[in-house]
């Protein structure tokens, strides 16, 4: 995942997450263990500290913070099912994009632009097509970053950025 302007951001990504962390507003991935739900906070906010996602992904990994199986429901019919092998990818990519897009909407701001530009940070084999329809556009840095802290604790915000988990898609400064 290529983060454009990743060092630039860094200090406004650890405010973010410092502010969800106080607020009690991150998300909270249901297929952390109770152990990781515990530790993964700092540990996010070591990795946008001085760090990126696959860190962040190898750090879930060797510390064994994901869970075996979730439930899925299913035609009406609950069932246990493997949790995928990308997980810990999943979980940290999308974590750190979240409050990447919420420092570059800060920049933005502060540097008295009105909007940021949405990009492919990572390739996809099978783009959304709400992801295709996205990549290119200007989306007010204000709104977004708004929305991002709104559903700051949910997968899916109003405005569509990220649109979905691992949807490969990032905003950055022009």
């Amino acid at each position: 995942m290529l983060l454009k302007n990743l060092e630039v951001v860094r200090e406004l990504m650890v405010e973010e997450v410092q502010m969800d962390i106080d607020a009690r507003s991150m998300y909270q991935s249901p297929r952390l263990t109770d152990e990781g739900w515990a530790g993964y906070p700092a540990l996010l906010l070591e990795a946008v500290r001085s760090h990126d996602p696959p860190w962040l992904e190898q750090q879930i990994k060797m510390r064994g913070w994901i869970k075996d199986q979730e439930q899925r429901v299913r035609n009406g019919v609950a069932h246990w099912a493997r949790i995928p092998y990308t997980a810990a990818q999943m979980l940290a990519e999308g974590d750190v994009n979240r409050y990447y897009l919420r420092a570059v909407c800060r920049a933005a701001i502060l540097a008295g632009k009105d909007t940021v530009l949405v990009y492919r940070a990572k390739q996809v084999e099978n783009p959304r097509p709400e992801s295709v329809r996205l990549t290119g556009s200007r989306l007010s840095a204000q709104k977004l970053l708004d929305d991002l802290r709104i559903n700051s604790n949910k997968l899916e915000t109003a405005l569509g950025l990220p649109p979905g988990p691992n949807s490969g898609l990032s905003a950055c400064l022009d």
